[in-house]
């Protein structure tokens, strides 16, 4: 009978305890239940795992292209090291057109510069002209003297603006010397004689205050050098002196400048006329045009690219940095093809066209201050070619003497 009730108790307990529970509760059941039939859906699980594929991908593109960059500065570095290393090996092959899709095909690194190996050494390597090609030849030099920047001149001279103008006629000889002058002591190369034909100061000033032309008072001789590798990227350059008796300024005003007495130097390039390098100067021109263009076309496709991500994305951002890189670095290669392959339109030839000086020149004096020696700017000078120095019998015969290296 016990059992019978205890039965019967436990059947009544559900309806009971059913009847107290809240009317909410079957919505309850079914928002717990709406997750487990989204669980279920197909589409659902497909689209979670294309997600989670997306993510993994994206982070091991962006793990993989901060590792290829770090190699690629690596590289660089190393490259550095070696640049003075010939090539072994030669390619003759020309490079491959770069289409629009070739950014997104292979690394940087990897793509075939538009400069052959052996323009490339040539690139490296200077034509150095013979050192005696302007023996028997005269030029006019002419002095613009005025504060220039980077002088070491004192801060009031030349403050006004005035700049005083004089010109020299050299004669360039065949003629050993010797000289103790620290101004030729960085070269190697013999040190020679050069000959003041002619030395004038330019007219100035206006009106009843202006003053003519008028003689310099400069030494008959000065002492020249053609110094090889000492210019800019290994180039060679002119230096010489010539000697003033005592200063010189304006005569129609007082005036802060004044070019004191004493030697007075010039220096300015001295280049082959051989057209050696023209080709490699072209070549590197064109080839920085066509980085910068590829740039400028990478660009536009960046910000025609409206989504928010996706790898093409990345790929066209590295490639963008890695263009930039190669821009400088094309700039740099042509400064340094102008630099030891000026234009023509900067240079003056000989009469016999067989070597030039650039046109444009430095010009410093020298100031001793206790056991230091300072050359000073004193302004710049402009060089050209009036032909061959005239020979005369006592020229001749110091020419036809033998002559020791001094």
């Amino acid at each position: 009978m016990k059992i019978l009730l205890l039965t019967n108790l436990f059947a009544v307990i559900p309806f009971f305890s059913s009847a107290w529970l809240p009317s909410s509760l079957p919505q309850r059941r079914t928002t717990l239940t709406l997750p487990a039939s989204l669980k279920e859906s197909p589409q659902t699980d497909q689209m979670r795992e294309d997600i989670e594929a997306m993510r993994k991908e994206a982070l091991k593109r962006l793990e993989a292209l901060e590792h290829q960059m770090e190699e690629m500065q690596h590289k660089q570095s190393e490259t550095k090291g070696r640049s003075e290393l010939p090539s072994k090996t030669l390619k003759l092959t020309p490079p491959p057109t770069v289409q629009s899709h070739a950014f997104f095909e292979e690394p940087v690194e990897k793509q075939t510069l538009p400069i052959l190996e052996e323009q490339k050494k040539e690139l490296e390597s200077v034509i150095h002209a013979p050192l005696d090609l302007l023996e028997d030849t005269r030029w006019k030099i002419a002095f613009n003297i005025g504060r220039e920047k980077g002088t070491w001149m004192p801060p009031e001279w030349g403050a006004s603006g005035d700049r005083l103008r004089f010109q020299v006629v050299l004669d360039f000889t065949p003629e050993f010397t010797a000289t103790s002058d620290e101004f030729f002591m960085t070269s190697s190369a013999p040190t020679k004689v050069c000959k003041v034909v002619d030395g004038f100061v330019f007219p100035s000033g206006v009106g009843s205050h202006s003053v003519g032309r008028q003689a310099l008072p400069v030494d008959a001789t000065g002492i020249f050098q053609v110094a090889r590798g000492q210019g800019p990227a290994g180039t060679d350059i002119l230096r010489f002196y010539i000697t003033l008796d005592e200063d010189l300024t304006f005569k129609d005003h007082k005036s802060d400048v004044v070019v004191p007495a004493g030697r007075i130097y010039g220096t300015c390039g001295y280049f082959s006329t051989s057209p050696h390098s023209h080709a490699v100067k072209d070549l590197l021109a064109k080839h920085y045009h066509d980085l910068v263009m590829q740039y400028e076309a990478l660009r536009q496709q960046i910000d025609n690219d409206t989504r928010l991500f996706s790898i093409e994305h990345v790929k066209r951002l590295k490639e963008q940095w890695s263009l930039r890189k190669r821009i400088e670095s094309a700039a740099k290669d042509v400064e340094r093809a102008r630099q030891k392959d000026p234009e023509r339109s900067q240079l003056r030839l000989s009469n016999k066209g067989d070597v030039a000086l650039t046109k444009d020149g430095g010009v410093c004096c020298k100031t001793i201050k206790g056991v230091a020696i300072e050359y000073r700017i004193l302004g710049k000078m402009e060089v050209g070619c009036m032909g061959r120095r005239e020979i005369n019998s006592e020229d001749d015969a110091a020419r036809r003497s033998p002559r020791l290296h001094p």
